[in-house]
């Protein structure tokens, strides 16, 4: 292994890899090899640490964004890496750069108004799907009034969002999407990167891990693909 991983290899790979946000992915295999210490691996696994660091960073805020909305008897619906770590080896392993949290329109006022309350500063400017806040910690939150992706009939499908939830055990106001809604808008979130100039290599490692938990064949994902006129874009993310 020291011979066929070198000091050149081995940076050209940290280099790809961090242009994906995978880099600590590197450095978590770097660790466990027999590879000598050098430039490149020192960054590799510098890389892991930065990303258990920002997993633990951008957990502790998500764990108080969920306790507050199930105080303020907030519906809510955590979306996106929030969810998608959970299905990884390891939770920090999957990177994201913010937090993105769904709630119902007629809440985002009240939703807003508590965050504030608690520390977070609001972006003054409503988004398309969303708006803004911030953390004194730096962590970023999206907080979502839907998941449309700027697709017509992708975006009819988004709408029941709602209507494919179901409530967490134990909670009151703390929802998740049905596992096939939940691939189908990983693949309608991907298909509208791709438009706008790329979706990088990690959403296709989110859709392989997605996968093993329900098959690509279910009847009811396919149909939900197929209605978002999807289904051609997801059978080739699946080839890739």
């Amino acid at each position: 292994m020291k011979n066929a991983c070198t000091e050149e290899t081995l940076a050209q790979v940290y280099k790809l890899a961090a242009h994906h946000d995978l880099a600590h992915l590197v450095g978590q295999a770097v660790s466990k090899l027999p590879i000598a210490e050098s430039e490149a691996a020192k960054k590799c696994k510098n890389a892991a640490m930065v990303a258990f660091y920002r997993y633990t960073q951008i957990q502790y805020e998500y764990q108080r964004i969920c306790d507050l909305l199930e105080k303020e008897k907030i519906p809510f619906i955590p979306l996106k890496g929030s969810v998608l770590r959970q299905y990884y080896p390891e939770p920090w392993m999957r990177t994201s750069g913010d937090i993105d949290v769904l709630v119902k329109e007629d809440d985002l006022a009240h939703a807003v108004r508590e965050l504030e309350a608690q520390g977070w500063t609001a972006d003054s400017q409503l988004q398309y799907q969303n708006i803004c806040l911030h953390a004194s910690s730096g962590v970023l939150l999206e907080l979502h009034f839907n998941i449309r992706v700027k697709m017509d009939a992708a975006d009819a499908v988004m709408d029941a969002v709602w209507q494919n939830a179901i409530c967490e055990e134990g909670k009151q106001y703390t929802y998740r999407q049905t596992d096939p809604f939940f691939i189908c808008h990983h693949v309608a979130h991907m298909a509208k990167h791709v438009l706008v100039g790329g979706c990088g290599i990690r959403p296709f490692l989110d859709i392989w891990l997605l996968i093993q938990r329900l098959p690509p064949d279910d009847k009811i994902l396919q149909a939900l693909c197929q209605e978002a006129h999807l289904g051609v874009f997801f059978q080739q993310a699946l080839l890739l």
